[in-house]
């Protein structure tokens, strides 16, 4: 079944157009807009002039560093806990299993282990971490022998499965006088293919995997699961300043100003981290000089508000492409069927949003970071000279250059949600 990647794009778009700390949402930026998408359609230079701009900018980007686009893996962790097993009748069978092993002259050690184990899955690879996990060690076994001893942490053998397993030094009980020297292959061998503690060991895995599988993982000694999906790294950028020469950009913005329009610039910063449905993303943005041609109508700050759409827009397209394997490989349309296991999408966004309206809040939920800051934006003529802009609504005149640190995020990401991204 192929993902049905347009109905989830909709809510998703939802959830970010819901944010309503957007500042300039007015009617004068609504002009604005159509006054812009105006000046375009109606000159035919100026608009040919902007696509042949794109084009050379797009061409050469990669190869002049204009351009930043890094993704990196979307990766999984596990970690079990086995000292919140403790007490737990299946870690009281793996102590009495691997005690009987042993002999009054040559005794077994339970001795704990920590592991790391990456699991290869095509470019989503799988780490488990395991903690003080119970492990018994013959008499002739020593500390520092954990890859003789723990040959299959969390019952996985790289022998017969794929895995990577890194285990750390043993930490034991005091053990006898003699015990680590010897043949610890052979004596470590007969525990290994002993039945009452492979039973033991495999039931004890069972039964701390599945409090990675249950809402509750919580005993009396703690808590035994941790999952989470590290974010997906991701920076995305553009640096105008090096293109400013060049003949494509030159002739774009005397188009614009043969049109009656002003070129106005833009730089901003973003950071976006958090999940948005299925994904876990930390997005980094950084965009120098971002260029736009303005009608000459609009107020400074609607030119500033839609810079930031329009430049939204952009950055929302790049993050959408790097993400279509990913969208590909979690089968978005079978992770949303109707399933009794899954809360109904519609409805579970339908929260979200009464809990934005009802906080006021410019992060969505589920977000742990939503920030934009634009770092310059000013405009200038055909000199090349800053534009000056008088606002009257204002006691005071103030000029085209803004420096922000305030930008309230969600006005970007409406801008971003109104592109479809992620999920085009």
């Amino acid at each position: 079944m192929s993902p049905n990647i347009n109905k989830d794009s909709v809510y998703v778009m939802l959830i970010l157009a819901a944010v309503t700390c957007t500042q300039f949402t007015t009617a004068s930026l609504d002009q604005c807009r159509l006054l812009n998408g105006d000046l375009h359609k109606s000159n035919e230079a100026l608009s040919q002039a902007s696509d042949d701009m794109w084009a050379k900018f797009d061409e050469t980007c990669d190869s002049t560093d204009r351009c930043v686009l890094e993704v990196g893996e979307e990766q999984a962790v596990t970690r079990l806990h086995y000292k919140g097993m403790r007490g737990t009748d299946e870690y009281d069978a793996v102590k009495k299993a691997c005690k009987a092993l042993g002999t009054d002259e040559f005794p077994t050690s339970l001795c704990k282990v920590n592991s790391e184990l990456e699991v290869p899955n095509g470019d989503h690879p799988v780490s488990f971490f395991a903690t003080k996990e119970p492990v018994c060690f013959a008499y002739q076994c020593g500390e520092n022998q954990v890859e003789l001893v723990d040959r299959s942490p969390l019952g996985c053998n790289p022998t017969t499965h794929s895995c990577i397993i890194h285990s750390e030094h043993a930490d034991c009980p005091a053990r006898p006088a003699g015990a680590g020297v010897g043949n610890c292959n052979k004596f470590q061998e007969a525990i290994d293919t002993g039945v009452a503690y492979k039973q033991a060991k495999d039931s004890l895995n069972m039964a701390a995997g599945s409090y990675c599988r249950t809402p509750g993982n919580e005993t009396n000694d703690g808590t035994v699961c941790e999952y989470e999906v590290k974010p997906i790294q991701i920076m995305v950028g553009e640096n105008f300043r090096t293109f400013e020469n060049d003949v494509t950009f030159l002739t774009y913005t005397d188009a614009c100003y043969d049109a009656g329009g002003e070129t106005c610039f833009m730089s901003l910063n973003s950071r976006i981290v958090g999940q948005v449905v299925v994904f876990n993303l930390d997005v980094t943005g950084d965009y120098n000089d971002f260029p736009v041609c303005f009608p000459s109508g609009c107020s400074h700050e609607d030119k500033e508000a839609y810079a930031k759409e329009i430049l939204a827009t952009n950055m929302a397209n790049k993050i959408s492409d790097t993400l279509k394997d990913h969208i590909m490989d979690r089968r978005l349309s079978g992770e949303f069927d109707s399933n009794e296991e899954n809360v109904d999408i519609n409805e579970h966004l339908i929260k979200r949003l009464l809990q934005l309206d009802s906080n006021g809040d410019p992060c969505p939920l589920g977000m742990q970071e939503c920030d934009a800051t634009v770092v310059d934006f000013f405009c200038t003529g055909r000199d090349g000279k800053e534009v000056q802009t008088i606002d009257l609504s204002m006691p005071d005149a103030s000029t085209s250059r803004t420096t922000s640190t305030n930008f309230v995020a969600g006005s970007f990401l409406t801008a971003m949600a109104m592109t479809g991204v992620m999920f085009i």
